[in-house]
């Protein structure tokens, strides 16, 4: 009875070693660590028998079985899990490095594109219908071609359109800012244009009657509101970076796509980009928090 409650005891370690072959994915662990630790369990099969006869020899009975068989295994076992870990370690330090230089093409996509948004703004209402023309067609070569043509475009383009070599290695990481820059200055110039032109003409007049500058006027009482009004849209465009900055990849910038693309290659897994993708929407989840809060704190406003 004994050798058989023994023999039952390995077998059951074997279950479970099949079943965390299964569900072992999940967790980050690979197949080929699993079979390793099972064909170690298969090998130390004639180990586990003496630990059993030693068990019954001296009377430990069920008990004294049971830990014996697993005392055999948790070396391996703790192996495999250890080796694991310390790889699920690495990886999410690599998409760590990845997710600061996406967080720094949004920085400064954000900084320059949005003065830069106003400006063309400016542009587009303008009453010089040149500026206007010229405004109107870079808006609708930005809003009308991919953003990925785009950054090929400022990569590439100083080299085959004027023959100029760019020998420096950030050159693709600021060909990337580059190319957001101009491209989300599009949209938020368009995002300006419909505020500032929702806003009643009244408001002009009393501020005129009341002694504002054009200015003064724009600044103090026009902007105030029309940020308010235009913060839904804002964000919108916002989060919708954070998840554009991937297409830097298309250029070899290693922001956390490339990253994340280069570590499911190698491992021959999904889970970096089920990592990948969490970084992300914990990224997003962060933007809507602070544009939510920035929405309630200009709410006086309405």
């Amino acid at each position: 009875l004994s050798m058989k409650i023994g023999l039952l005891a390995t077998l059951t370690s074997t279950i479970i070693a099949i079943i965390l072959g299964i569900i072992g994915p999940t967790f980050g662990r690979r197949v080929d660590a699993v079979v390793t630790w099972f064909i170690d369990l298969v090998l130390s099969v004639p180990h586990t028998l003496v630990v059993i006869l030693i068990s019954i020899a001296m009377g430990g009975g069920l008990k004294g079985i049971v830990v014996g068989v697993a005392a055999t295994h948790w070396t391996s076992l703790t192996r495999v899990i250890r080796a694991e870990v310390m790889q699920i370690n690495t990886m999410i330090s690599q998409l760590a490095g990845g997710m600061l230089v996406s967080t720094e093409i949004f920085v400064v996509t954000l900084v320059f594109s949005l003065p830069l948004g106003l400006l063309i703004a400016f542009g587009r209402m303008s009453k010089n219908k040149v500026l206007q023309g010229i405004v109107k067609t870079y808006i609708s070569i930005m809003r009308g071609t991919p953003l990925m043509l785009q950054l090929m475009v400022v990569y590439f383009g100083p080299y085959y359109l004027f023959g100029i070599k760019i020998k420096s290695n950030d050159y693709r990481l600021i060909a990337a800012m580059i190319g957001f820059v101009i491209n989300y200055a599009a949209y938020f110039a368009e995002i300006y244009r419909s505020g500032i032109q929702s806003m009643p003409a009244g408001q002009y007049e009393a501020a005129k009657l009341l002694g504002y500058s054009r200015s003064q006027t724009f600044f103090r009482i026009i902007l105030p509101q029309v940020i308010k009004r235009i913060l839904p849209s804002v964000t919108n465009e916002v989060i919708t970076l954070v998840k554009d900055t991937s297409l830097a990849f298309t250029i070899s910038v290693l922001e956390m796509f490339a990253i994340a693309k280069a570590l499911a290659s190698s491992q021959t897994s999904m889970i970096p980009f089920v990592a990948a993708g969490v970084f992300y929407y914990i990224f997003n989840l962060v933007v809507a928090v602070v544009m939510e809060w920035i929405e309630k704190k200009l709410s006086y406003y309405e």
